[in-house]
């Protein structure tokens, strides 16, 4: 542990983020997507729930739409200047055709209601972010759930078998809804998983050979598991194949990730640190730097930019995606040095201050 961080924690946020900038690639091959969509958007929930210290709901209303949502916001409008000037133009259809609407009303009101589909009223310029409001409305539930009082284990325990059937059920509805609370319900079980069992795996360590075990374990059976269930999509709703599979692989990459970023915690790198407690800054940008690293790697190796058809390999994914992620130190730095106020802080945060 760092004075006020866990580095273990920190590093699995990095790892999950890194993953993240790599599904987002097209790639020769699905399998690796297979693997990290397994686990990797519960991984966030998971970890997030570990730091969660069971506060009322207006405190956690209050710290979470400080530390969320006005992060949320503010990167949801700065990208959109991006989207609307250099995606929109070219792939209009994709949204139903060019229209003052489409352009200037539908992505607001998207920002407003969470919801990532392409609807009649609302679109998201930034699909990517659904993921913060979520976990936002995710904390409140889970805060309300725990006011309960004597009753807030059964509440929790009934809460949760209500999302697992509503995960297996509702597809069949074939609809979405306002405020992702459908996504919510998919992965709400690892955030209750995470809050009863965080003491327990805030302080187990294995050693290093027990925990590389784990991570080997953990990774050769998810991955193969991961094959047989396909592609997992949260934000469109689909736990893919098989829903036994979806939450038997959540748990294994889960635990992968864990395992694996305890292996590494004995290795506090203020860099790697620093980046990991900006993962929200991460997140926000990175589908406008990955266009751009992915065009400059296709000059220098003399591919054609922007190719509908290109699909990489494994290695040229972890280039670009490697290359994207150091890309976001750029967004990184100015905001942590001039616009504090987007990440709901006033505190600086430097290379020097990760280790803090």
């Amino acid at each position: 542990m760092t004075k006020s961080r866990i580095v273990w924690v920190d590093y699995a946020k990095l790892m999950g983020m890194y993953l993240i900038i790599v599904v987002h690639l097209p790639q020769v091959n699905e399998q690796l997507n297979f693997w990290i969509t397994s686990f990797g958007i519960a991984l966030f929930f998971f970890t997030s729930s570990l730091l969660d210290k069971g506060e009322p709901v207006g405190e956690t209303f209050r710290k979470g739409f400080k530390s969320l949502m006005i992060p949320y916001f503010c990167f949801y409008l700065i990208t959109y200047t991006w989207w609307l000037f250099a995606i929109y133009p070219y792939i209009s259809e994709y949204y139903g055709g060019a229209s003052v609407f489409t352009a200037y009303i539908k992505p607001f009101i998207g920002m407003l209601v969470g919801e990532v589909a392409i609807m009649s009223y609302s679109l998201s310029s930034n699909v990517v972010l659904w993921f913060i409001p979520a976990l936002f409305v995710t904390k409140l539930i889970f805060s309300f759930l725990l006011s309960i009082g004597k009753k807030k284990y059964l509440a929790l325990i009934l809460f949760n078998l209500f999302t697992i059937g509503f995960t297996y059920f509702f597809p069949l509805a074939n609809c979405n809804l306002p405020f992702n609370l459908d996504n919510i319900c998919m992965v709400f079980p690892f955030y209750t998983l995470g809050y009863v069992s965080k003491e327990y795996i805030l302080n187990v360590n294995f050693g290093k050979i027990g925990n590389l075990a784990l991570v080997i374990f953990c990774v050769s059976v998810g991955w193969i598991l991961s094959q047989q269930n396909g592609f997992v999509d949260v934000c469109k709703f689909s736990y893919a194949n098989n829903i036994f599979l979806f939450y038997i692989n959540n748990i294994l990459g889960i635990a992968g990730i864990i395992f694996l970023a305890k292996l590494f915690s004995v290795y506090a790198n203020k860099f790697l640190l620093y980046m990991a407690q900006n993962t929200i800054i991460i997140l926000a940008f990175q589908g406008p730097f990955r266009i751009l690293t992915t065009i400059l790697y296709q000059v220098i190796v003399g591919q054609s930019p922007i190719s509908v058809e290109i699909k990489f390999t494994w290695y040229e994914t972890l280039i670009i995606s490697t290359m994207t992620l150091f890309a976001c130190l750029i967004p990184m730095y100015i905001i942590n040095r001039y616009f504090l106020f987007m990440l709901g802080r006033t505190k600086k945060l430097s290379l020097s201050a990760a280790e803090k």
